[in-house]
């Protein structure tokens, strides 16, 4: 074919306007055809639009409706199965915490310990069968995991296997492998599936199901007096002090997660947060009251963030002068609210020992340490209680290569909450509360075991949100702006 056919063609399927525009290849006669650019094309059009920038794009109006997302908050209804291992968590922190009840001088009763053994393997049992069935639900996305705290967490149990075996204590042997194989698989893997991701809202509620109303069986049963310290039903007021900061950890942690305003489960959760702090008042427990102070700040900084300095002003005033009301109404028993404390703080200073005698035991554990401990009635035999302190109750039980492991985790999971779980929004903040309560506890209590009390599945159910949580850069978000909405729960959890 001859080249003016195509030219021919071309002037009979194109306008005649656009044939005879000055720039066009057709009205060169013959010159060859070059691409126009944009800026060509809109000139050829109305003057409306070639009076636009040549980096101006146009979009065609569409005649469909905008479509707006549906809005989605934090406090979405929980799935089925994030349900279901709410009541399972519920049973075992409720069964954990029966341990409370007996000392070493008065045990539980046959009866108490069936029900503790029921709730316990019942809850963690569910969990462990129903969550490794369960599909996961992050399949076919890669999860991400924080590899250095699973890495400590196992060289920790390694550690007290290891000492468990030096000194030829088979009978430790059964609850260590458990530490070492069975707890992570629990927490770090099918409590995550069951709740599917939802651990950070989950953990909290069970907590304070598990808690709060031994709290408020024992108020009512005997009722306080502020000045002492209080037990309730409890065996010591340093367990009681530790259902209080369970408590408080739980629902201010609820209420932190749900949707802002006052509906019936935010009210209820925040009751609950206010009976804890009476309860660790009442107990006049320093280490209770540290850790509730620890908590509450790790979990409402955020919220605080969000605020105006108008409204943190108001609420500063609105606190001052509800002191001041009380204090003014009643000198006498606002006095005696916190005069437990202070004199606790007193009595002890006049004896030259703020630690209640656990000096002591401290300097015994130190002064009889050996590579792998003497067992566990070391400080029973000798003193009639326990060290009162993980660390040392470690190094005289376990040994050197024990406390290691124990200093080694605690370290590693304070500096996680103070550097990359206070920037890794509510989650990393919630995990922070429960790691920092648990640790601060074990300051001056002996809460590690397999099972423990619902204070040592506090600490689990942390490390498994924060385990959960991404440990690769790029966590740090921007602080919020007064006035912008907080990030939610949901957008943390994903």
């Amino acid at each position: 074919m001859r080249p003016d056919y195509y030219r021919q063609m071309s002037e009979r399927a194109l306008p005649r306007s656009f044939a005879a525009h000055p720039r066009s290849a057709i009205a060169t006669q013959g010159a060859p055809i070059r691409p126009r650019s944009l800026r060509e094309r809109m000139q050829n059009a109305t003057p409306e639009l070639s009076a636009l920038p040549s980096r101006t794009i146009v979009p065609p109006r569409s005649r469909e409706p905008i479509r707006h997302a549906p809005k989605t908050t934090a406090t979405t209804s929980f799935p089925v199965n994030a349900t279901l291992a709410l009541v399972l968590l519920s049973a075992a922190v409720l069964g954990a915490n029966l341990v409370f009840f007996g000392t070493l001088d008065s045990p539980l009763s046959p009866s108490a310990i069936r029900q503790r053994q029921f709730l316990v393997y019942g809850g963690l049992g569910g969990i462990l069968l129903l969550g490794l069935t369960t599909p996961d639900s992050m399949a076919g996305r890669k999860r991400s995991r924080n590899s250095l705290l699973i890495t400590v967490w196992m060289l920790f149990a390694t550690c007290l296997l290891a000492s468990a075996i030096g000194r030829a204590d088979l009978g430790d042997l059964p609850e260590r492998l458990i530490l070492l194989l069975g707890l992570p698989i629990l927490y770090f893997e099918a409590l995550p599936r069951l709740a599917q991701g939802q651990v950070a809202r989950v953990a909290p509620l069970a907590l304070a199901l598990g808690s709060a109303p031994y709290c408020l069986w024992s108020m009512l049963m005997e009722p306080p007096t502020f000045g002492q310290s209080y037990q309730g039903l409890l065996s010591n007021s340093n367990c009681f002090g530790q259902l209080g900061v369970q408590t408080i950890v739980g629902a201010t942690a609820a209420v932190v997660t749900a949707e802002r305003g006052w509906r019936p489960s935010v009210l209820l959760a925040r009751g609950a947060a206010a009976l804890g702090w009476v309860s660790v008042v009442a107990s006049c427990s320093m280490a209770s009251f540290a850790a509730s102070i620890a908590a509450t700040l790790a979990l409402v900084s955020i919220s605080l963030s969000t605020l105006s300095r108008f409204v943190k002003w108001a609420m500063l005033l609105g606190l001052v002068g509800v002191i001041v009301l009380a204090a003014g109404v009643d000198a006498s028993s606002w006095g005696r609210l916190l005069e437990g404390l202070v004199d606790k703080s007193a009595r002890k200073s006049d004896r030259g020992d703020m630690l209640n005698g656990r000096t002591d035991i401290w300097m015994f554990a130190w002064e009889t340490r050996t590579w792998f401990g003497h067992g566990h009635d070391l400080f029973d035999s000798r003193f009639g209680l326990g060290a009162h302190n993980a660390v040392f109750s470690a190094l005289g039980e376990d040994g050197i290569v024990a406390a290691i492991g124990i200093l080694t985790l605690f370290g590693v999971c304070g500096v996680w909450s103070f550097t990359r779980g206070r920037r890794s929004g509510v989650s990393g903040r919630v995990a922070n509360a429960m790691l920092l309560a648990f640790i601060i506890i074990a300051m001056a209590e002996t809460p590690f075991a397999a099972i423990g009390s619902g204070t040592t599945i506090c600490f689990y159910c942390g490390l498994s949100i924060a385990i959960s949580l991404p440990s690769g850069p790029g966590l740090k978000s921007p602080r919020p702006r007064p006035g912008s909405a907080s990030p939610t729960l949901a957008e943390n959890c994903r």
